[in-house]
Protein backbone atom coordinates (compact mmCIF):
# COMPACT_ATOMS: atom_id res chain seq x y z
CA UNK A 1 0.00 0.00 0.00
CA UNK A 2 1.31 3.45 -0.95
CA UNK A 3 0.78 6.49 1.21
CA UNK A 4 0.65 9.88 -0.44
CA UNK A 5 2.21 12.59 1.71
CA UNK A 6 1.60 15.62 -0.54
CA UNK A 7 -1.48 17.73 -1.18
CA UNK A 8 -4.42 15.77 -2.59
CA UNK A 9 -7.53 17.39 -4.01
CA UNK A 10 -10.34 15.92 -6.03
CA UNK A 11 -12.54 18.97 -5.69
CA UNK A 12 -12.48 22.54 -6.85
CA UNK A 13 -14.61 23.81 -3.96
CA UNK A 14 -13.77 25.41 -0.63
CA UNK A 15 -16.05 24.99 2.37
CA UNK A 16 -16.81 27.70 4.90
CA UNK A 17 -18.69 28.05 8.18
CA UNK A 18 -19.61 31.59 9.20
CA UNK A 19 -21.77 33.00 11.98
CA UNK A 20 -23.52 35.79 10.13
CA UNK A 21 -26.14 36.72 7.57
CA UNK A 22 -26.78 36.15 3.88
CA UNK A 23 -27.18 39.27 1.75
CA UNK A 24 -28.37 38.98 -1.85
CA UNK A 25 -26.53 40.85 -4.62
CA UNK A 26 -29.22 43.54 -4.95
CA UNK A 27 -28.92 44.36 -1.24
CA UNK A 28 -25.10 44.45 -1.49
CA UNK A 29 -25.36 46.89 -4.42
CA UNK A 30 -27.76 49.07 -2.42
CA UNK A 31 -25.48 49.06 0.64
CA UNK A 32 -22.41 49.83 -1.51
CA UNK A 33 -24.24 52.70 -3.20
CA UNK A 34 -25.03 54.23 0.22
CA UNK A 35 -21.27 54.27 0.90
CA UNK A 36 -20.59 55.61 -2.62
CA UNK A 37 -18.54 52.51 -3.47
CA UNK A 38 -18.75 49.88 -6.16
CA UNK A 39 -19.67 46.37 -5.06
CA UNK A 40 -16.10 44.98 -5.00
CA UNK A 41 -14.73 47.95 -3.06
CA UNK A 42 -17.56 47.52 -0.56
CA UNK A 43 -16.64 43.84 -0.26
CA UNK A 44 -12.84 44.14 -0.15
CA UNK A 45 -12.26 47.53 1.43
CA UNK A 46 -15.23 48.14 3.65
CA UNK A 47 -16.57 44.80 4.96
CA UNK A 48 -13.26 42.94 5.19
CA UNK A 49 -11.48 46.12 6.28
CA UNK A 50 -13.82 46.25 9.27
CA UNK A 51 -12.92 42.72 10.34
CA UNK A 52 -15.78 40.77 8.76
CA UNK A 53 -15.38 37.57 6.77
CA UNK A 54 -17.17 37.50 3.43
CA UNK A 55 -17.91 34.63 1.03
CA UNK A 56 -19.81 34.91 -2.25
CA UNK A 57 -21.83 31.96 -3.50
CA UNK A 58 -24.53 31.94 -6.20
CA UNK A 59 -25.15 35.71 -6.15
CA UNK A 60 -25.45 35.73 -2.37
CA UNK A 61 -22.93 37.13 0.08
CA UNK A 62 -22.38 35.50 3.45
CA UNK A 63 -21.10 38.15 5.86
CA UNK A 64 -20.03 37.63 9.48
CA UNK A 65 -17.21 35.91 11.32
CA UNK A 66 -15.68 32.54 10.59
CA UNK A 67 -16.42 29.98 13.28
CA UNK A 68 -12.64 29.58 13.57
CA UNK A 69 -12.64 32.97 15.34
CA UNK A 70 -14.81 31.62 18.18
CA UNK A 71 -12.71 32.03 21.33
CA UNK A 72 -11.97 28.97 23.46
CA UNK A 73 -13.76 30.55 26.44
CA UNK A 74 -16.51 32.17 24.37
CA UNK A 75 -20.06 30.81 24.39
CA UNK A 76 -22.08 30.36 21.22
CA UNK A 77 -24.47 33.09 22.40
CA UNK A 78 -21.58 35.41 23.22
CA UNK A 79 -20.11 34.86 19.73
CA UNK A 80 -23.54 35.38 18.15
CA UNK A 81 -23.99 38.68 20.02
CA UNK A 82 -20.48 39.85 19.04
CA UNK A 83 -21.19 39.12 15.36
CA UNK A 84 -24.55 40.88 15.50
CA UNK A 85 -22.99 43.99 17.08
CA UNK A 86 -20.21 44.01 14.46
CA UNK A 87 -22.73 43.71 11.62
CA UNK A 88 -24.89 46.49 13.04
CA UNK A 89 -21.84 48.74 13.50
CA UNK A 90 -20.47 48.10 10.00
CA UNK A 91 -23.73 48.00 8.03
CA UNK A 92 -25.37 50.62 10.25
CA UNK A 93 -29.04 51.45 10.39
CA UNK A 94 -29.52 49.59 7.10
CA UNK A 95 -28.96 46.29 8.98
CA UNK A 96 -32.59 45.98 10.15
CA UNK A 97 -33.84 46.75 6.62
CA UNK A 98 -32.13 43.69 5.14
CA UNK A 99 -34.48 40.95 3.95
CA UNK A 100 -33.18 38.40 6.47
CA UNK A 101 -31.04 40.07 9.10
CA UNK A 102 -31.18 37.18 11.57
CA UNK A 103 -27.67 36.06 12.52
CA UNK A 104 -27.22 32.29 12.09
CA UNK A 105 -24.53 29.70 11.47
CA UNK A 106 -24.14 29.35 7.70
CA UNK A 107 -22.28 26.47 6.09
CA UNK A 108 -21.54 26.58 2.39
CA UNK A 109 -19.13 25.94 -0.43
CA UNK A 110 -17.47 28.25 -2.91
CA UNK A 111 -16.35 26.95 -6.29
CA UNK A 112 -12.77 27.89 -6.99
Amino acid sequence: MKTRMGFISNSSTTSFCIMGIIINSDEVKRLAKKKKMDTWDYFETYLEGNGLDVEMEDQQWTVGLSIEKLGSNETRQGFHDKVEIMLKNVIGYQFNKLEDHNVNIIIGQVNS
